[in-house]
């Protein structure tokens, strides 16, 4: 899914480069190109924030179990 968005999103890039009538903002916002950068970024933003959840929770957990392994120790 991810990929998926992700080539969208460089679809409306390049599409947004070659089509001059999409530089000003105001029309590229309320176009149907528009649209798709909207959700393609939603997408992809969710899935980057999941993934940076996910990785601070490990080393969170990696911290706190190193921390019972050096009170064991001792």
């Amino acid at each position: 899914m991810y990929r998926v968005y992700l080539r969208r999103m460089c679809e409306v890039v390049l599409s947004r480069i070659l089509s001059p009538w999409y530089w000003p903002n105001i029309i590229f916002r309320l176009s149907s190109l528009g649209a798709k950068q909207r959700k393609a970024l939603t997408v992809i933003h969710g899935f980057t924030n999941e993934v940076i959840a996910k990785r601070s929770q490990e080393l969170k957990n990696s911290k706190s179990q190193n921390l019972d392994d050096e009170d064991e120790g001792m």
